[in-house]
């Protein structure tokens, strides 16, 4: 008995991997303050929520996703873009533990869910939230519940202290490797994956971090290397500039988030931030646009 007791201790004693140290140093940027300044040979990253839209979240581009999970799942790219349907993603505001979020793309396979979250900031635990949530309000319940299996999929634009992984899976498991549930998290650094790209040691990139870094690079030309010889790849890259020129809604909305960051720090150098957050809000800017832009937590918007 003293030793499980003694074991229990030696796990709790473990860091969490929200207990280390958040490096924000070399993350992507979309440098431009209008859709207008795009360049032929650059591409707006998925990074911006408006691309991740109009790129992933989009029936009309189911292809794009497809071809993304059929590299992290064990499922065909053909047999996901028969099977993948895009699911209504926000909670009712007026539901448990419920603000009204919306996840950034959530789609179901048969019984199953997976979450696709772009992060600029370290919300892993409002992550593990979101998809706990989902899970639940999927649950089938007759003579034995049925859980849905979910897999959270974070595309992280930062990376922490001491994690020298591109990519990191975590589920909850016993020491035979038995899983207790079927919820699985992936967590993707987009900074480890551009360092990987291009360190001078040149490493074999696998088929997911080329699919990545097709979505998240702004050179074209970087791009087109990455995309060459893969159709759907190559077909990203060509929509993905037809969309900067011509949907109307990605252009609306790449512009009104770099106006969210050009009112923010218009005047930062003498505002305090709070100030700035409430000319903002007064300016229409949602809290959730506030924070996604700003790289700052909700709760400090409504402090």
């Amino acid at each position: 008995m003293n030793d499980k007791v003694l074991y229990i201790k030696e796990e709790l004693n473990k860091k969490c991997l929200l207990e280390y140290k958040v490096i924000r140093s070399n993350r992507i940027e979309n440098k431009w303050r209008s859709i207008c300044e795009v360049k032929e040979d650059e591409q707006i990253s998925i990074i911006s929520d408006a691309m991740f839209k109009t790129m992933l979240n989009n029936e009309k581009r189911l292809k794009f996703p497809c071809k993304l999970l059929s590299t992290i799942l064990d499922i065909s790219y053909e047999e996901l873009l028969e099977n993948l349907i895009l699911v209504k993603n926000e909670f009712d505001k007026d539901s448990i533990e419920s603000k009204g979020e919306r996840g950034d793309f959530l789609a179901k396979i048969g019984e199953n869910y997976i979450s696709i979250e772009m992060n600029v900031r370290a919300t892993l635990d409002r992550n593990i939230e979101y998809l706990d949530r989902v899970s639940r309000s999927k649950v089938k319940i007759g003579s034995q519940y049925v859980y849905p299996a979910s897999i959270q999929i974070n595309l992280n634009n930062f990376h922490f202290e001491n994690h020298n992984r591109v990519i990191e899976v975590y589920k909850l498991q016993n020491n035979e490797g038995e899983m207790l549930n079927f919820k699985v998290f992936i967590q993707i650094y987009l900074p480890l994956l551009l360092k990987k790209r291009y360190n001078k040691i040149k490493e074999p990139l696998s088929e997911l971090e080329k699919c990545i870094l097709v979505m998240i690079e702004t050179d074209r030309k970087k791009v087109k290397e990455l995309a060459h010889g893969d159709m759907v790849l190559e077909e990203y890259m060509e929509e993905a500039k037809m969309a900067e020129k011509n949907d109307n809604y990605l252009r609306e909305a790449y512009n009104h988030e770099q106006a969210i960051i050009d009112n923010a720090f218009e005047d930062g150098a003498e505002q305090e931030r709070k100030s700035v957050i409430q000319k903002m809000l007064s300016k229409g800017f949602t809290a959730q646009e506030i924070a996604d832009m700003l790289d700052i937590s909700i709760e400090e918007i409504e402090s």
